[in-house]
């Protein structure tokens, strides 16, 4: 961060920022992931939906939250999603913001994908026909049991460095975190 003595941030700040960034970018993807998990029993997950005609700070929307077979258990187009339960740690981790507001959740996931988030993709084998056919579907994994469809960007070869897996067996490994449904 610049200093008294220089108007310039060095690399090795910048670097550190960015690393802080990525890991406060996959505590709220886990804060996300475990909502949904207690307001959707057998959630696994999130899928999300890219409007191409919107710019990129406004592209980014929740779509639906799917069980592991495909089965859609929320359509967002429900208005509130269930409670989570006063007094909880992921209530009081969502502060002034409501975990049963779509709107809040979308703000959430735009300002992720704003800043360099990367999400999986849905697989194509689990999508319904209602679903966009013609561009991936984003989406978050819930759940340890949800799997991605292939991810490939040979645009940004960091990618995979800010992909957020809140519930991938790869994630506890490097975050030494079991998977529970607390």
């Amino acid at each position: 961060m610049p200093s008294a003595s220089s108007p310039y941030t060095t690399i090795e700040e910048w670097e550190e920022a960015a690393a802080t960034q990525r890991a406060a970018a996959r505590g709220v993807a886990r804060l996300i992931a475990d909502t949904l998990r207690r307001q959707f029993a057998g959630a696994a997950y999130l899928v999300l939906y890219l409007a191409p005609e919107h710019d990129r700070a406004t592209r980014l929307f929740p779509h639906s939250v799917r069980d592991v077979g495909g089965t859609i258990l929320h359509d967002f187009e429900d208005h509130l999603m269930p409670p989570v339960g006063h007094g909880t740690a992921i209530s009081a981790a969502w502060g002034d913001l409501s975990p049963r507001d779509p709107f809040d959740l979308r703000r959430i996931l735009r300002c992720l994908d704003t800043t360099g988030a990367v999400f999986d993709n849905y697989p194509e084998d689990l999508r319904t026909d209602d679903d966009p056919a013609e561009t991936t579907m984003p989406c978050l994994l819930l759940h340890a049991t949800a799997r991605p469809a292939p991810f490939h960007d040979e645009n940004d070869a960091d990618a995979s460095g800010r992909l957020l897996r809140p519930h991938s067996p790869l994630s506890f490994a490097e975050h030494g975190r079991a998977d529970r449904d607390d």
